[in-house]
């Protein structure tokens, strides 16, 4: 795991086995309850219970966060992967959020930006596993265009774009703090008592 400190939000179940993750920098496994999501959709959705782990980082020092991630699919938005927090506005914070989310029976590479509202879009994959990496484009002032972020999957030493988020860092201060980590979520409760977990586990997670 990358040397940065770590924060849980929305903790669930997650203590002693991120306590683990973050004390041998191996992987680890992050689970998420039923009724868990990061979701924005108007006139009035706006859910953020999702178990989070996210370390702080200066815009200006931002260039990219990776990490592999794998488990049992098995409901309907089932979903973990990678997220990127803008700082704190007065109205609702930008998000990004982007891995596996399990659709309509099998896994698709799947982004979600919010700001505002949210848009989401789903790619097809192959297997239960992915190598997802975001990253900061550099600006180039010479064609007066700013970074973007930039959604990637990987496939041993290549990267394929699947996304580019062109408003990620538009009118941010350099010095304002990003949050950047992963997060697992499960969306679909089959009824009041439903307490069966989504276990995600998470590998080789870097943030630069």
């Amino acid at each position: 795991m990358s040397e940065h400190t770590f924060e849980l939000h929305n903790p669930h179940s997650n203590e002693e086995s991120v306590k683990e993750a973050l004390s041998t920098g191996k992987s680890f496994n992050f689970r998420a309850p039923p009724g868990t999501d990061l979701w924005r959709k108007p006139p009035s959705r706006d859910v953020a219970n999702a178990p989070l782990l996210l370390t702080g980082n200066h815009v200006v020092n931002f260039h990219r966060a990776r990490v592999t991630v794998r488990a049992n699919w098995s409901r309907q938005y089932d979903q973990a992967g990678l997220v990127f927090l803008q700082p704190d506005p007065i109205w609702k914070r930008p998000w990004v959020k982007t891995g596996i989310e399990f659709y309509e029976g099998q896994c698709s590479v799947s982004t979600v930006a919010a700001k505002g509202s949210a848009d989401w879009s789903l790619a097809p994959m192959q297997g239960d596993t992915i190598t997802i990496e975001i990253a900061r484009e550099k600006i180039d002032k010479a064609a007066g265009t700013g970074s973007s972020l930039w959604v990637y999957v990987v496939h041993g030493e290549k990267k394929y774009a699947a996304r580019e988020i062109t408003w990620a860092f538009d009118g941010l201060d350099e010095s304002a703090i990003l949050q950047v980590g992963v997060y697992v979520a499960r969306p679909k409760k089959l009824s009041d008592g439903d307490k069966e977990e989504l276990v995600a586990s998470f590998e080789g997670l870097i943030v630069e």
